[in-house]
């Protein structure tokens, strides 16, 4: 294994996985899309038969016909494909914890659109690694992760967070781990990654105050109330609470 193709690497997980494939002597190479259009499926095809990577990760947006085409294209030269899906599958007004037989039944842009990506490398690829993530934990502001959605919510130092909300989540660099060894064991099929136990969202936001020197005074809400919880006993990510327990 000496090249991985990836796409997503401008978003928030990909660049932690490329560092993690680093330490395993793995090169990560980005799709350039301002080269390559992912709606242009001839020179997709060209490209990919020109580089010919030793696996392609598919971390990224991009409409499902892309995805599916990628997808196709591994399962045709018998390479490795991971998909990272997402929580987001499932209805926010569905109640975890989901297991991976649960049926996805998300109606909103962005869970609907996952559900389609998934269905379409499937259907081409049933070997492919699909992996579905819940909420990134990241340590600061500036991407798409918990930590930047605490700061955003604050108003001013205070900060509202339900003790009703169990969310499903990680620690991005975990996520990473997690992903890496998953591919590297040559995993196939759907798994769901999940690092915490039970927290609620107020729970979590007080360890996660503590860890980042209590930026924020924060309050305990009864709303919104949701479970996003994902159960895999196949995937052996380190717990949040681990990285809480090392701060006390």
């Amino acid at each position: 294994m000496k090249t991985v193709l990836m796409t997503g690497l401008n978003g928030t997980v990909a660049p932690h996985i490329k560092k993690i494939l680093a330490t395993k002597g793995i090169d990560t190479l980005a799709w350039p899309r301002d080269v390559v259009s992912p709606d242009d499926q001839a020179a997709c095809t060209e490209f990919m038969d020109r580089i010919y990577p030793d696996a392609i990760f598919h971390i990224g947006m991009g409409a499902e016909s892309w995805a599916a085409q990628m997808a196709a294209w591994c399962k045709n030269k018998q390479k490795p494909f991971v998909f990272t899906s997402t929580v987001s599958v499932f209805a926010h007004t569905s109640m975890g914890p989901f297991t991976v037989e649960a049926e996805p039944d998300a109606q909103d842009d962005y869970g609907s659109y996952k559900r389609r990506c998934e269905e379409a490398i499937k259907a081409v690829n049933p070997e492919a690694l699909v992996v579905r993530l819940g909420w990134q934990i990241g340590d600061g502001p500036g991407s798409n992760n918990m930590v930047d959605y605490f700061y955003k919510q604050a108003e001013g130092r205070k900060l509202s967070l339900s003790n009703q909300w169990y969310p499903g989540c990680s620690f991005l660099e975990d996520t990473a781990e997690t992903l890496v060894e998953l591919f590297l064991e040559g995993r196939q099929g759907l798994f769901h990654l999940n690092g915490n136990p039970g927290l609620n969202q107020y729970e979590i936001g007080l360890a996660i105050n503590k860890l980042l020197g209590n930026p924020w005074d924060i309050e305990a809400v009864d709303a919104p109330a949701m479970n996003s919880l994902m159960r895999d006993p196949r995937v052996p990510v380190k717990s949040i609470s681990e990285h809480f327990i090392a701060n006390d």
